[in-house]
């Protein structure tokens, strides 16, 4: 639009004088963000209709009045890191792939105070890295991000990142927010990041004394932290007092915390997995004549890496024919929870632990697997997704392993069980189903016995009960 344009528009539209700026913005050649539209390029402007035409990714041409605009669409400087995309394609490239830290700084100065959040700076990136390497490539800037001294990085998702007027390292802005903080919590966790750096940082270390008696008191006096917060921060703790030198005489101990194994189970939960094999030694420690059947306890109930963990200290500590032997006794007492069998099912074929499942891979095992599937889809609301079902969907080869030495009538009756099974969709059984057929086919009568049944019911419409 040119300056002619709109006066005449503004003669049309006088309450649009407030937004003469933005109108004088929309010129030909211009690159522009529209709330519905998205990305594009403002190519003419029809005098006579009095619209901008403008080419969307997915609207080439679209004809638009200029005031509905005004609030939904933003005209982008020529300098703006989407614009550059098309214009500059070669240098952002480069930026996104060598210096994605710099790429934030540009997109960060193009906004009010220097200041963005994480999803307004996702919404743009996105666009100019490309949908197909965007999650990777945040990922790793994030990290990035995280250690550059020129910009801030938000604590919640909801705060903004920051550029700079002057940079700050990352250990003087922990050492700053450690110091302004009065969250127990907060503080336990950043001692832990400057833990992890006090040894090459000079000017950490002069603060660590500092340091040691806020997160010694945190620990003992706090009521706002858990047991695992309380257990991480007692171990922060303890580490910098054997770095700066200072007497551990602090209460309560790591071995307090860990003193009633009831509580260990929940302790192990909420840590994280880097945290947990710590926890295993210390039970080994504070508890000498016990820490077998407690190891044992956790790792009944555990998740995810804390399984394998739980595992290996075992198979460190003690035998593999003792931990064969509690596999099978809680497949007898159908104590198999639904994520050490999915560890065991994983696992059966690996070079490490293959010796110590080959007694489990049985009928039996697919029994148990049927039933914390059901157990699952039972206790779960929503579409929630069940892995251990999914890797009996995704390995082709477990079924045929667990039916290696059924014999008919045992395929029959976990064919069955599968049939009846509320963690399984129907298009998913009769996949499954197909697998027990290849090597059983009597199982297909079953399956022949179902649909037929289904075919011979019954259905009576209420009109026709009407007329008798």
């Amino acid at each position: 639009m040119n300056q002619e344009a709109v006066q005449e528009l503004l003669k049309n539209k006088p309450e649009l004088k407030s937004a003469k700026a933005k109108l004088e913005a929309m010129q030909p050649g211009s690159y522009c963000i529209h709330r519905s539209w998205g990305f594009g390029l403002i190519k003419d402007y029809d005098n006579a209709d009095q619209k901008l035409i403008i080419d969307f990714q997915d609207k080439p041409g679209h004809r638009m009045d200029p005031a509905f605009c005004i609030n939904t669409m933003e005209v982008l400087a020529a300098d703006h890191v989407l614009a550059r995309s098309q214009t500059d394609s070669e240098a952002i490239e480069l930026l996104i792939t060598k210096q994605p830290a710099d790429l934030v700084i540009e997109l960060l100065k193009q906004y009010p105070n220097f200041a963005a959040t994480g999803t307004e700076l996702e919404s743009i990136l996105v666009q100019v890295v490309g949908d197909t390497r965007f999650k990777k490539w945040w990922t790793a800037t994030k990290k990035v991000l995280a250690k550059d001294p020129r910009i801030a990085t938000p604590a919640k998702k909801t705060e903004c990142y920051l550029l700079r007027e002057e940079p700050i390292s990352v250990e003087d802005e922990l050492l700053a927010e450690f110091l302004e903080t009065s969250s127990a919590r907060r503080k336990i966790i950043i001692a832990d990041k400057l833990l992890a750096v006090a040894d090459t940082k000079k000017e950490v270390q002069d603060h660590l004394a500092k340091v040691l008696e806020a997160v010694a008191a945190a620990v003992k006096d706090s009521n706002q932290i858990s047991s695992a917060e309380r257990l991480n921060g007692a171990w922060v703790r303890d580490d910098i007092s054997e770095i700066t030198g200072v007497e551990n005489e602090f209460e309560p101990t790591v071995f307090d915390l860990v003193a009633e194994p009831r509580d260990l189970e929940a302790i192990a939960e909420d840590l994280a997995t880097t945290r947990q094999t710590r926890l295993l030694k210390l039970v080994m420690e504070a508890h000498p004549t016990e820490w077998k059947e407690i190891v044992f306890n956790l790792l009944k109930s555990s998740h995810g890496k804390f399984t394998t963990d739980c595992i290996n200290f075992l198979l460190e500590h003690a035998s593999a024919e003792a931990i064969s032997e509690t596999f099978r006794r809680w497949q007898t007492e159908q104590n198999l929870r639904a994520d050490v069998l999915l560890w065991i099912v994983k696992n059966r074929h690996s070079r490490k632990f293959s010796t110590l499942l080959h007694g489990l891979i049985t009928p039996r095992l697919l029994n148990a697997i049927f039933f914390a599937i059901d157990y699952e889809a039972l206790q779960s609301s929503g579409t929630r997704r069940i892995p251990l079902g999914e890797m009996l969907s995704e390995d082709d080869d477990l079924i045929p392993d667990l039916l290696s030495t059924a014999d008919p009538e045992i395929a029959r009756d976990l064919a069955n069980s599968l049939m009846i099974n509320q963690g399984f969709e129907e298009l998913t059984k009769k996949s499954l189903l197909a697998r027990f057929i290849k090597s059983f086919p009597n199982v297909q009568s079953l399956v022949a016995g179902k649909s037929e049944e289904k075919d011979d019911r019954l259905f009576v419409y209420k009109k026709a009960m009407i007329a008798w």
